[in-house]
């Protein structure tokens, strides 16, 4: 479903020709309208699997850090874990609204909608803090010890839970924003007043666009080193940082794509607005899930040991230090 800045655009030329099931569903929505069956089963399901399949890869992230005893190693891995953790309590609350919206329970929705801005605004600090944590691995290891290791990474941490709690509640008040099932969309945030909703978005564009830049530096700083990744685990570390990189840029074409669709908003007619917002309440949940993904199959496939990918160098990067004599 459509979160984060895409809080359906103020535009309510789409309200008007698009009925909601039950009056902005605040408290649960009835399915028995024959006419919203046919509609539901691809602005209603689909981006709900999307969702369970996004839940069951956290999940399986988290299993999968915890059996490798991974948290022991470092606080790469450690904020990975609070990341899967946000998501996974994030798709719960969904789901159980989904489920409530079908059934008609009387969940609100708006808990939904509160666990989706949080969790969007959260993984994108959280994802910069991952990727500068692997940039001072390789540049600098005594800023990295003083920024992330033996658990100092808890500070930064909980800034960035202080900062996305403040622009959910931010968001969310100042523009009025509510959750709505409507036809042929699914569900739907809109606001009723302008609000900060869109210039709060837009300052977290800075996060996925740091993550590139530290990307960027590390490539250059690595071009002019004598002794350019020669080990092993130098090699999986790159692999991580660019999971990292493919994370970041996904986000930035999310917000892209979303700033597209409010500069269009006014130019399109009601069905292509509505089509483009379809395929986001599908596509936006993606960039979450590719870094846990993409880092359980880079694993997999080198079919090797904890030991013998030497992970847990990827964590702590005490080898850092070679790059820094």
């Amino acid at each position: 479903m459509v979160a984060f800045n895409d809080t359906l655009f103020a535009s309510f030329r789409i309200i008007k020709n698009s009925q909601p099931i039950s009056k902005y569903c605040e408290s649960g929505c009835s399915f028995s309208n024959p006419n919203v069956i046919h509609y539901s089963q691809t602005s209603y399901l689909l981006p709900l699997f999307v969702i369970v399949f996004d839940l069951f890869v956290q999940i399986l992230n988290v299993l999968f850090i915890i059996s490798r005893k991974y948290l022991k190693n470092g606080s790469f891995f450690a904020m990975l874990f609070i990341m899967s953790l946000v998501i996974i309590i994030r798709s719960l609350i969904v789901i159980l609204s989904y489920i409530s919206t079908a059934f008609d329970l009387g969940f609100s929705v708006s808990y939904a909608m509160y666990a989706d801005f949080f969790s969007n605004f959260f993984s994108l600090p959280i994802i910069f803090l991952m990727s500068l944590n692997r940039y001072l691995c390789f540049v600098s290891n005594y800023f990295n010890e003083m920024l992330f290791e033996r658990n100092r990474f808890v500070i930064p941490v909980l800034v960035s839970i202080s900062i996305s709690g403040l622009a959910t509640f931010g968001s969310i008040t100042s523009s009025q924003i509510k959750r709505a099932f409507y036809n042929y969309v699914g569900f739907v945030d809109y606001n009723t007043v302008p609000g900060f909703k869109t210039s709060i978005a837009r300052v977290f564009y800075i996060f996925p666009l740091g993550s590139t830049i530290c990307y960027i530096l590390l490539f250059l700083h690595l071009k002019q080193q004598s002794k350019l990744v020669m080990m092993s685990t130098r090699n999986v570390e790159q692999k991580v940082f660019a999971q990292l990189l493919v994370t970041a840029i996904l986000y930035g074409l999310m917000s892209i794509f979303i700033e597209a669709i409010l500069f269009l908003d006014g130019v399109l007619d009601n069905y292509q607005v509505v089509s483009l917002i379809s395929i986001l309440n599908i596509i936006n949940y993606l960039p979450g899930i590719s870094l846990p993904l993409m880092l359980m199959l880079s694993t997999f496939k080198f079919g090797k040991k904890p030991k013998q990918i030497a992970i847990k160098d990827i964590a702590n990067s005490t080898t850092a230090s070679i790059l820094n004599k």
